[in-house]
């Protein structure tokens, strides 16, 4: 009797086990999309070069015969197509599906012959076509709306003759924009963050920014880790100190460093459109996007209306379920050339209907205040035309029911300097005008609406929030940034002081480095000084001012960093340590750091022409 009652109980635990296993799978979430990954053994790799961080590849065997193909993500297939080529996937996803990938095709000759793709849907052995794609030449995305059915397969039937590329299939879920999961970060290069909702003439430059702060957590005290685009962006993405990722002008994001975007995609489709230049895939920025589209009319003014544009009608045409899209635009950087609409609102008299900018050798150059005038009018006409199509890209987000739902984050990169310290642009200096940026959050269902928070916050800070908000794990011991969740909370961070640099990333040689501390009101501004060779980079017009080794500065009294009050007040005692720390942090970095490895084609060149980079 015993034993019988044993062999029960064990009977009973053994099927309840199975039961509750049973349950698990039933109920257990199916994944809205997946990436096929498709056996990259069977890919010729003979007469193919990948450049995995540019994402180029290479066809031929003739150095001076290659054929260049560019692709907008680092995982991609490529063969040369000779007759036919099939590929067959086992969908994970059933019922109402989308297809994507980028396709690349260039026939290999001059004559009738192109290339072909056919998406079709194999059901007991018979196939039947869903899409057709014929072109000679062809690079772009390739999107398709099917149903699968439970025995059904996708085939790929590729025919002609020539060189086929293109990037991981995504199969994923067509759900109703309720159910959704976007991000959305938003990257204003160039925006100073006192230009937000500063009053002109009796109105506010941003009304529509205004309006979604009310939706949002806004971030008062927010500091970029540099003050260009470059080495902030991506501190940005990294979580690291611009002396801790080493990136420079002429060398990219080392493999080992993080880049956060590759946690994100375990959960998110991430995808990109920006400006490029310096933030251009060759630096590193594309890693762990399955697209990454540097448009050059995101380079020129008004590229704020094609950026909302471009990305409005990408989200239409896609249907993502789970989404991460970072949008970046130059609109703001100089040139300024705002649309006239927008600068009469400014000034219906303007002096001038663009500016130029000042080229590194003029940084310096002194002008009557005029000018001055007429410049920070165009800036302000750039900074009014942006707003405007921010706000008719939330108004559509609203339309299509996804704004409610979405996390949207809004910041810059850093911000303009108009001679208040005795120079032009940016990428000089660290004073508050470069370095102070707008950082503005809207949650889910604007969860934290209206709560301003006061803490000094960096651009290294943004990832580690969007991750711990999506509950995407992540190592916290390899990054330099904190999650801002806690804040939000009444909580506090864990560091008490918050740094920003120009060393490794300088964006001029003749400029030497110098790196900032800033803990709550006082702020540390440590120069290197000037190397008496390198002064004669500038013009003679325009040298640098006379500035001292150590600027120290009581931010809340001296808002614009005029007085130097090193010899008048004593310095937090956690200055100094802090101070020797970082002096060692930038010497090693400036001792290990890489030059020269990165050549830009002649169309890269041009864009940082074009954004006044070189003369």
């Amino acid at each position: 009797m015993k034993l019988n009652k044993k062999i029960s109980v064990i009977i009973l635990f053994f099927s309840a086990g199975l039961l509750i296993l049973l349950l698990f799978f039933k109920y257990q979430k199916k994944p809205d999309f997946y990436r096929v990954h498709l056996d990259s053994e069977k890919w010729d790799k003979t007469n193919f070069e990948h450049d995995k961080i540019g994402q180029l590849i290479m066809y031929g065997k003739e150095p001076d015969e290659k054929i260049k193909i560019k692709m907008p993500s680092p995982e991609c297939y490529f063969f040369n197509l000779k007759g036919k080529h099939l590929i067959r996937i086992e969908p994970k996803i059933k019922g109402k599906a989308g297809f994507y990938t980028s396709l690349f095709f260039r026939s290999g000759s001059e004559e009738k012959i192109r290339c072909s793709l056919i998406l079709q849907k194999e059901t007991d052995g018979e196939n039947k076509e869903v899409a057709h794609i014929q072109r000679k030449n062809f690079n772009a995305s390739f999107i398709r709306s099917l149903d699968i059915g439970k025995k059904e397969k996708i085939i790929l039937s590729f025919t002609g003759e020539g060189i086929v590329a293109f990037s991981s299939p995504i199969i994923y879920s067509r759900i109703e924009s309720k159910e959704k999961n976007y991000i959305f970060l938003i990257g204003a290069d160039t925006l100073r963050a006192d230009h937000v909702g500063k009053n002109i003439q009796g109105k506010s430059l941003t009304p529509n920014i205004d309006l979604f702060k009310k939706d949002s957590a806004n971030f008062t005290n927010a500091y970029s880790q540099s003050s260009w685009t470059l080495p902030a962006f991506m501190s940005l993405f990294t979580s690291l100190y611009e002396f801790n990722h080493g990136v420079t002008r002429g060398a990219s994001l080392d493999q080992e460093k993080p880049f956060l975007v590759r946690e994100l995609s375990k959960k998110f489709l991430t995808f990109s459109f920006n400006g490029g230049a310096f933030v251009g895939k060759k630096y590193g920025f594309s890693r762990g996007f399955d697209l990454y589209t540097s448009l050059a009319s995101l380079i020129r003014s008004g590229s704020g209306k094609i950026m909302f544009e471009t990305a409005t009608r990408f989200i239409e045409r896609t249907e993502f379920p789970d989404l991460f899209l970072f949008l970046h635009t130059y609109q703001l950087h100089s040139p300024y050339a705002p649309d006239l609409e927008f600068l009469h609102k400014i000034n219906n008299k303007p002096e001038l209907l663009k500016f130029g900018g000042y080229h590194a050798k003029k940084k310096y150059k002194r002008v009557e205040e005029k000018k001055v005038r007429a410049f920070k009018e165009l800036y302000q006409a750039e900074v009014l035309e942006f707003d405007h199509y921010f706000g008719e890209f939330i108004r559509k987000l609203k339309i299509m029911g996804l704004y409610d739902s979405s996390m949207i984050l809004f910041m810059s990169d850093h911000g303009e300097e108009f001679y208040e310290h005795k120079a032009w642009t940016h990428g000089h200096s660290l004073y508050n005008e470069l370095i102070k940026i707008p950082l503005i959050i809207k949650f889910p269902h604007n969860e934290f609406k209206g709560i301003e928070i006061g803490e000094d916050v960096g651009i290294i800070d943004i990832f580690p929030t969007i991750l711990e908000a999506c509950e995407v794990k992540f190592s916290s011991k390899s990054i330099d940034g904190e999650s801002l969740l806690p804040l939000l909370t009444g909580k506090k961070l864990n560091r008490k002081t918050l740094y920003s640099s120009l060393s490794t990333g300088w964006m001029i040689d003749a400029i030497p480095p110098k790196f900032s501390i800033i803990s709550k009101d006082s702020k540390l501004i440590f120069n290197y000084p000037f190397q008496s060779e390198k002064l004669t980079f500038f013009n003679k017009d325009s040298r640098p001012p006379q500035i001292e080794r150590i600027e120290f500065f009581d931010i809340r009294e001296d808002k614009w960093e005029k007085t130097n009050i090193l010899d008048q007040k004593e310095m937090p005692k956690i200055f100094r340590p802090r101070m020797e720390e970082l002096r060692m942090a930038v010497n090693k970095a400036l001792a290990t750091k890489k030059r020269g490895k990165i050549i830009l084609s002649k169309e890269e060149l041009e864009k940082l022409r074009a954004l006044g980079y070189i003369n």
